[in-house]
């Protein structure tokens, strides 16, 4: 038995104190021209977020004003899905969790960002966003302001 205990103790001190930070394989996303294509998933995201305008002169809107932008946008853009957007959540990072290498989408703040899935069974009146903090999947009013990126 001693030996078990010891092997334990050595892994959780390993998983301790080596944290975890991996960008995306290499290959996996690919930037120009603002755009960035997801060879995994076939989608092509807005590189970067607005950070000035929007309904709180910040970058974040509303959830009709966060479809209008997108759809406003040249090239058939649009909200992305709450399944869509959790593909590009790398959940071995946090604060952001998401890739900011610059081939990827750096300068990415640690919001909430709205999706275009509305929140069934309840006030229709809320809808789901991703918050890029730590991953995390939740539901709010459609007023709120949050932050938009883009996908085609």
């Amino acid at each position: 038995m001693r030996p078990l205990k010891l092997s334990v103790a050595v892994v959780a001190s390993v998983a301790a104190t080596s944290p975890v930070l991996a960008d995306a394989p290499p290959g996996r996303y690919t930037a120009s021209g603002g755009t960035v294509v997801d060879s995994a998933t076939g989608l092509a995201w807005q590189q970067t977020i607005a950070t000035t305008g929007g309904d709180d002169g910040s970058g974040r809107s509303t959830w009709a004003n966060a479809k209008s932008y997108c759809a406003g946008l040249r090239g058939g853009y649009r909200l992305p899905t709450a399944k869509e957007l959790l593909t590009i959540v790398d959940f071995s990072k946090a604060n952001p969790s998401i890739d900011t290498s610059a081939n990827a989408f750096p300068n990415t703040p640690s919001d909430p960002f709205w999706s275009a899935t509305p929140l069934r069974g309840s006030p229709p009146a809320s809808a789901w966003f991703i918050s890029f903090d730590n991953g995390y999947a939740g539901n709010v009013d459609m007023m709120q302001p949050n932050r938009v990126r883009c996908v085609r």
